[in-house]
């Protein structure tokens, strides 16, 4: 049976069957899984209502041409309370949701630059895993 939620109504049928295909590309293997439609459709909604019916949490990251890696992975930054000139590693929203095994929700990835799609391109590839230069460490 398809989940239910006190936040979503998934009984219209073409809901059912987008997220019997969406349950079933889940079974298939533990990958990245595409989500292509028009705006307004019901994508974010039906990935939201299966999370929350599987206990997972979404972390979602609205993508623009002014995203960088920085803004997925985490930067050094000042520490606080530190002296001066002392920095702390940060992560950032994408590492924290990849270390915490929360789903991530990668919305308008038509809209990253060129750069990021090539940083995420190794942790949604059959590598499954992002390299962090600064802190030396692979992330799966």
């Amino acid at each position: 049976p398809i989940p239910s939620t006190s936040e979503f109504a998934l009984t219209a049928p073409s809901t059912r069957r987008n997220v019997a295909r969406l349950l079933r590309a889940l079974q298939l293997a533990r990958k990245p899984i595409l989500l292509e439609g028009s705006p307004g459709v019901g994508k974010t909604s039906i990935v939201s209502a299966l999370a929350k019916a599987a206990g997972h949490k979404v972390v979602r990251l609205n993508l623009s041409e002014q995203t960088d890696m920085m803004d997925l992975l985490g930067a050094d930054l000042p520490a606080s309370g530190g002296e001066a000139g002392e920095f702390k590693w940060s992560d950032g929203a994408f590492l924290a949701a990849l270390k915490n095994g929360d789903w991530v929700l990668l919305d308008e990835l038509n809209l990253a630059p060129q750069p990021v799609l090539e940083g995420l391109n190794a942790v949604l590839d059959h590598r499954a895993e992002v390299f962090v230069p600064e802190l030396g460490k692979t992330f799966k």
